[in-house]
Parts: structure tokens; C-alpha cells; sequence
């Protein structure tokens, strides 16, 4: 009677593993970065909801900033803050920073690298987009629309991303 695994029995269950590693590993990557994108966009849309409130709640027009991001957009150690002033961000009211936003590709399509939020209704006086990809040639995200019509701030995908969210 013999203990233990003879060797064709091991090659098939290392064959077995290796198999089953080649099919999960390259989808859990995919998974971690999505979650890593969505969980991005999120963060940087309850912060600009955030900025609606305070305008309203100081009676004081505040401004949403992007800092270090890249012209044309991209991947770099970027981050969000909010002042109370269009130009001097030196002591932000609030920050959003992160190591893990180095890895996602960030563009914002607004004619300044700033939103202004009013101070009596909470609008966001500056219409554009700000996008968050896995990376520059990837086709789906999630994208954070503003308008100026509506004052509104709204969480879209793009590329069948997330079902759960409207299409921008």
C-alpha cells in the first residue's frame, strides 16, 4: 500500500492548476482594474456632490480643481481638491489623492483644468466631461458629466462598462 502521489498523478494535477491559472488570472486582472476605475470615478463624483453642498451651505462660490494632470490627459500622480478661490489652491477645503490613481488614464475635456460651483444653487458653471480609463486605447469607462444648463453633475459609462450606470 503506498502513501502519497506517484509522479504521473502530480503532473496531471500541476497540468490541471496551470490550466485553471491561464483562465482566472488575466480575468481577475480585468476585474481589479474595472473596480479600480469605477471606485475612482465615484470617489471624484461624491466629491464634486460634496462641493455642490458646501457652495450652497458657506453661501461662497468654491472651485473643483485638477492638479497635476497631464495636457491631453493621462496617467500621472494627479488629484483633486476643492478652494475657495479660482487660482490659489495652496490650502485646499477639501483633497482627494491616491497612489492607485497612477494606474488609471484621467482626461478632462473642460476649458480649464477647474469647475466653478455657484453659491446659491450649488451649479457647476463649467459643461464637460472628465473620463476614467484602464488605459489610453481602452474604449470603455466611466465619465463624469457636468452641465451648465441644469447645474447638473451626473456618473455616465461608455463601452458597455457598467450596466448599472446611464450611458454619456
Amino acid at each position: 500500500m503506498s502513501r502519497g502521489f506517484s509522479m504521473i498523478e502530480f503532473g496531471i494535477l500541476l497540468a490541471v492548476v496551470t490550466l485553471l491559472m491561464s483562465i482566472f488570472v488575466p480575468s481577475y486582472w480585468t476585474m481589479s482594474n474595472k473596480f479600480l476605475v469605477k471606485r475612482t470615478s465615484e470617489q471624484v463624483f461624491n466629491l464634486m456632490i460634496q462641493t455642490k453642498s458646501e457652495a450652497v451651505l458657506r453661501g461662497q462660490d468654491l472651485w473643483f480643481h485638477i492638479d497635476n494632470l497631464p495636457n491631453g490627459g493621462g496617467q500621472s500622480r494627479w488629484r483633486a481638491l476643492v478652494s475657495t478661490s479660482k487660482s490659489d489652491f495652496s490650502d485646499p477645503l477639501f483633497e482627494l489623492a491616491d497612489q492607485s490613481f497612477v494606474d488609471l488614464y484621467v482626461d478632462m475635456n473642460h476649458s480649464s483644468m477647474q469647475i466653478k460651483f455657484d453659491r446659491l444653487t450649488g451649479a457647476a458653471l463649467s459643461a464637460g466631461t472628465m473620463t476614467f480609463k484602464q488605459s489610453a486605447q481602452n474604449s470603455q469607462g466611466v465619465g463624469i458629466k457636468t452641465s451648465t444648463g441644469s447645474g447638473r453633475v451626473v456618473l455616465c459609462q461608455f463601452g458597455d462598462f457598467d450596466p448599472l450606470l446611464g450611458e454619456c
